[in-house]
């Protein structure tokens, strides 16, 4: 039987979900939780773990206050349903630390059974330091002169610290940063704390491809630091650790752990209907889920390495950077947002997709119940479509409609129609069942992608149509 998926303002998520081609539990999904102490009682312990379980996370990372300890209670509470809190004390690099005071909250969490901990945060970002101490020689060294100590105490009750993620590009570039840190901690002798290391990486997809920067240096060999270059793309985006791994590499001689951070996608306002921005949110955020999940490769999609420990999406708006808010899979008065529903189905192992209409057999005999496997017929981009299309639905004035191949969506087609999304406001989908009800339907891909059985459905239908040629030039059919 054919599928026609209802792709609109309803059903953002059940499009997203008909490109996932496998459910599982994995076990590196992880989360920020909010960037603030204030949301550690009962009952939000209550509301996020069901939440937590029900999308299959096993990180949470937990902003730590220096003043106080997070409660035992919703740690231990945390850890018992198999989610590993990340503690990360976002503390002013210049600030003083009281040893015996980070030594004893140290000790506290350890008996607990928290296991990681992230010292500082951005430390190649000017407004991490202050104007005075930035303009200073040796920034490295003297961060490294307050982190190392930190980190060798957690190591000292047992657990592993974590490098704090920088600021991709930055202030001071963080694969010079990085590099620096590298040979600073061999020349002073460290090389056993490198044993206990691991990477933080700020992997943000922010108005880019999931697929920038895949292949790391030995692909990009001419990315250049603060510089844009037509034709060559740089490590700022979701692929960030095959950079920082290149980097470890060639000066370590092997590859560390690594914790994606604030990982996920930001499509930016451009003007585009708030669904298709829900839409290309969800189904790009399931692409990178595809590649935490699975060992080698996915659809031919790059997963993710065994250094990456684990990914964490930010969970909730509650972050000063606005960017990184609205990268949030829940919005700030706690309601999901629609790519919650997709992710909890796809960690779930749900098959069935809701607003997914069957084909009958035939009008002969009636039947309406499902076909067997052997029977399916073609998917989505199939011309088999329902002889009369719903004539009750408002018309859309322009939809585009793209190819759903058997793995998926193409990101290279998303980045196609781009300029067509920030300039006007047009309905983005799979579905011939809608596309016949606009009054102009631009197709995209080339002859053969979509029938001419389709097409000519389209315009039986009175649906102007045109092409988007992979060059982006529309072209009138």
């Amino acid at each position: 039987m054919a599928y026609i998926l209802q792709f609109g303002k309803h059903t953002p998520s059940e499009v997203a979900m008909s490109l996932v081609p496998f459910f599982t539990k994995i076990n590196r999904l992880g989360f920020h939780y909010f960037h603030d102490s204030l949301h550690y009682t009962n009952s939000d312990l209550e509301f996020w773990s069901a939440e937590l379980r029900e999308l299959g996370a096993n990180w949470l990372v937990l902003t730590a206050p220096i003043e106080r300890a997070i409660p035992e209670e919703f740690l231990k509470s945390l850890i018992e349903i198999e989610i590993q809190p990340i503690l990360h004390f976002d503390i002013r690099i210049e600030a003083l630390l009281d040893k015996k005071t980070i030594s004893l909250l140290l000790n506290q969490y350890s008996r607990w059974g928290v296991r990681y901990v992230v010292f500082y945060d951005r430390p190649n970002f000017r407004t991490s330091w202050s104007p005075s101490t930035w303009s200073q020689v040796d920034l490295v060294d003297r961060f490294l002169d307050k982190f190392i100590p930190c980190a060798e105490m957690a190591v000292e009750y047992s657990m592993t610290p974590i490098f704090p993620g920088l600021e991709p590009g930055g202030d001071y570039w963080d694969l010079a940063f990085l590099r620096s840190t590298f040979s600073s901690i061999l020349r002073r002798g460290k090389g056993d704390l490198l044993e206990n290391l691991v990477l933080g990486a700020y992997a943000r997809l922010v108005n880019r491809s999931v697929d920038w920067g895949a292949g790391g240096p030995q692909r990009w060999p001419d990315a250049r630091p603060y510089r844009s270059q037509p034709g060559v793309q740089d490590h700022r985006g979701f692929h960030i650790y095959e950079w920082y791994q290149a980097a470890a590499q060639e000066l370590l001689g092997k590859v560390l752990p690594i914790l994606l951070l604030e990982a996920g996608y930001y499509l930016g306002d451009h003007g585009q209907a708030i669904e298709n921005n829900e839409s290309i949110f969800a189904i790009n955020t399931l692409a990178l889920l595809n590649r935490i999940a699975g060992e080698g490769k996915i659809n031919s999609q790059p997963a993710l390495p065994d250094s990456a420990i684990a990914c964490c999406f930010p969970l909730v708006p509650a972050h000063s950077r606005q960017f990184v808010a609205k990268m949030s899979w829940y919005r700030s008065d706690g309601s999901p947002r629609p790519v919650v529903d997709a992710a909890k189905r796809w960690a779930g192992g749900i098959h069935s997709l809701p607003g997914v209409i069957p084909q009958p057999k035939s009008m002969d005999d009636g039947a309406q119940d499902s076909l067997s496997p052997e029977e399916t017929e073609p998917g989505p981009n199939s011309s088999d479509a329902p002889a009369q299309f719903m004539t009750d639905q408002p018309l859309i004035s322009h939809y585009i409609l793209l190819p759903l191949y058997a793995w998926g969506a193409a990101d290279w087609d998303f980045e196609l129609i781009s300029p067509l999304l920030r300039n006007s406001h047009p309905t983005v989908g799979f579905s011939l069942n809608e596309a016949s009800r606009a009054e102009r339907v631009t197709v995209v891909g080339g002859p053969g992608v979509f029938s001419d059985e389709a097409l000519a459905l389209l315009r039986n239908s009175g649906c102007t149509i045109d092409r988007l040629a992979e060059n982006g030039t529309v072209i009138a059919s």
